[in-house]
């Protein structure tokens, strides 16, 4: 093991070790400050609709294979050549990383795998210059969808623009790429918005991932916020949209923990919700999309492991069938709720 790998293994243990501390941290004042609210929190969510939940869960699930396609053709342009099957399996591995570790390790590891299905000559910089469009798309996907909230009154106007700057930077960047330059290291760097800039059918496709995404993250967070009883299901997803992303940004915890719930309640408060069903929201909320995040992780860790075919085969075929018998047992509890 090299200097650089060391390095980076005790930046990882750092960063888990900052994560365990304030997950205590966040538990010890929730029970100290709040035991009164976060046990009715818990209350409201046992008695959540489930039909809205796995409309829900469905919602996160298409925003993840939705949120892989962007990856799969950002990385397309800077060389890649793989398919979407493997851009899911690259995607939920991160997904999965993600939803147990702080510090949004997972986003690295996508990085990581992704850059090696990019040809070696310049890898690091090419997979820059894939990340950054990447960037750009989901910036003017947000933006589409916030200019919703903003119409509301429930996201100040910058915001949106802040996001249509970035989009077109992206823009910028594609058109001024056709021309070469004279560095390799710049030139690889922007030869996948050279790739997007002469290729409008792939720059549509990446775009449209993009809000195919946003979209599937509003119809989820909306269903989450039906099951639970919160008031203007839709407007409130539009409010937490940017604020969910803003609470990725600052993860501190592992998966996120108490984080994206606290952010929720905050959101969800400074637009004349209690906190009990804001923070009932953003438990369910969280919830949901761990269980999409560790599911289609964990399907995306078998597809990619190194085990011989047959071995392959028998496991998929053992989690197809538990996660089937997962998904019949819980429509069996919505359809016939006096199970149980």
């Amino acid at each position: 093991m090299d200097l650089r790998e060391l390095l980076g293994l005790a930046r990882c243990r750092r960063r888990l070790a900052v994560g365990a501390v304030a997950t205590l941290a966040l538990a010890a004042l929730a029970v100290v400050f709040l035991p009164g609210t976060v046990a009715d929190s818990a209350e409201k969510l046992a008695g959540a609709d489930r039909r809205w939940l796995l409309l829900a869960l469905a919602g996160f699930l298409a925003s993840a294979v939705s949120s892989a396609g962007i990856w799969h053709e950002g990385m397309a342009a800077a060389g890649r050549r793989a398919s979407l099957a493997d851009a899911c399996a690259r995607y939920g591995v991160g997904s999965l990383v993600n939803s147990f570790t702080p510090g949004r390790l997972g986003e690295l590891a996508r990085v990581a795998l992704f850059s090696q299905t990019v040809p070696e000559e310049g890898r690091g910089w090419a997979t820059g210059g894939g990340v950054a469009a990447i960037v750009a798309a989901r910036a003017v996907a947000m933006a589409v969808a916030l200019c919703a909230a903003a119409a509301f009154g429930a996201v100040p106007v910058w915001v949106v623009g802040t996001l249509l700057a970035i989009g077109a930077a992206g823009f910028v960047a594609a058109v001024a790429a056709r021309h070469r330059v004279q560095s390799s290291r710049l030139e690889r760097l922007l030869a996948p918005f050279r790739a997007l800039g002469n290729d409008p059918k792939r720059s549509a496709r990446l775009v449209a991932w993009a809000l195919a995404a946003a979209a599937a993250r509003v119809v989820a967070l909306a269903a989450t916020a039906a099951a639970v009883g919160v008031p203007s299901a839709f407007v409130v997803a539009l409010i937490l949209l940017p604020a969910l992303d803003l609470a990725s940004v600052i993860v501190v915890t592992p998966g996120n923990v108490g984080i994206s719930s606290g952010m929720t309640a905050v959101a969800l408060a400074s637009h004349g919700v209690a906190l009990p069903l804001g923070l009932t929201a953003g438990l369910a909320i969280h919830a949901a999309e761990t269980a999409v995040g560790i599911c289609f992780g964990l399907v995306g860790t078998l597809a990619l492991a190194p085990v011989p075919p047959p071995v392959r085969t028998r496991l998929a075929l053992s989690a197809t069938a538990a996660i089937s018998a997962a998904a019949f047992l819980a429509i069996a509890l919505t359809l016939r709720p006096d199970l149980v």
